[in-house]
């Protein structure tokens, strides 16, 4: 009888973005919200295709104040990648070990590049130094630019498909 164990992705980063639905509500004189989201969504896909890469999204809305999006986001922080089903033992194998932590964290332009954000932003990186030490702190342009900025902070991805 053969067991085969999978081995978790090399590199696990969390997007960190803000909630499409309030952008449409109160960015849509800056920018067109269904373009956006399809653009974002689009890219973010694509990453599926980057060999040793996963990534999970978390989309926070202002609306609900900076200290309860800190602690949305400190929750996933704690909770790793795979949502805390990502525990694995020393050596590598599956279960019941040290829990993985996040390699990165990208934050979207939108909750940074506008001043009115400004707050959420602050709050968010330091919950993020806080709770993920370790992980690399990269930051997108308005033009979407995940692989990119990936590339840039983790050499050596490879696309499978084609992003």
């Amino acid at each position: 009888m053969s067991t085969t164990t999978t081995q978790p992705p090399k590199i696990s980063v969390l997007i960190l973005g803000l909630d499409f639905s309030w952008t449409a509500a109160h960015r849509s004189a800056l920018i067109d919200p269904a373009t956006l989201r399809a653009t974002v969504q689009r890219r973010i896909a694509a990453l599926a295709d980057v060999r040793d890469l996963h990534t999970e999204t978390l989309l926070v809305n202002p609306d609900d104040g900076t200290a309860r999006a800190v602690e949305v986001v400190g929750e996933r922080l704690r909770e790793g990648p795979g949502g805390g089903e990502n525990d694995v033992a020393e050596g590598g194998g599956g279960g019941g070990g040290k829990k993985k932590s996040w390699d990165g964290v990208i934050f979207g332009w939108g909750m940074r590049g506008v001043a009115d954000t400004s707050e959420l932003f602050e709050g968010v990186v330091n919950c993020v130094r806080e709770g993920a030490p370790g992980a690399r702190m990269m930051f997108t342009l308005a033009e979407a630019n995940h692989l990119e900025v990936l590339r840039r902070n983790f050499g050596g991805l490879v696309e499978e498909k084609g992003v």
